[in-house]
């Protein structure tokens, strides 16, 4: 398992720039990706298939406009991701797949 972290800065000064935002973050949010932090979101992925048709449809989905950086993490360099403040958010910790059983 990998986790696809999607950072972007997109301007927002515009009426239309922020319907563009939003709609990007929307469509995210449908490709199953969750708000790690304000505009850094997070997705757990199980195959490198499902990894490169996400990029894939992330590509097609980014504005002309702004930065869309995407990165993808194992579990084992993503644990090593320092927390300064705050807590951990429930979807870091917790994977729900249709077909994982916990044990």
């Amino acid at each position: 398992m990998e986790k696809l972290l999607i950072m972007y800065d997109l301007p927002h000064k515009t009426k239309q720039q922020r319907k563009i935002a939003g709609r990007f973050r929307r469509k995210l949010i449908q490709l199953g990706f969750n708000m790690l932090q304000y505009s850094i979101y997070l997705r757990i992925i199980t195959t490198q298939n499902e990894k490169e048709n996400i990029i894939s449809q992330v590509k097609q989905i980014a504005p002309k406009q702004g930065t869309v950086r995407i990165i993808s993490l194992t579990e084992s360099e993503y644990a090593k991701m320092n927390l300064l403040s705050g807590e951990r958010l429930p979807i870091e910790n917790t994977f729900t797949f249709p077909n994982v059983i916990e044990l």
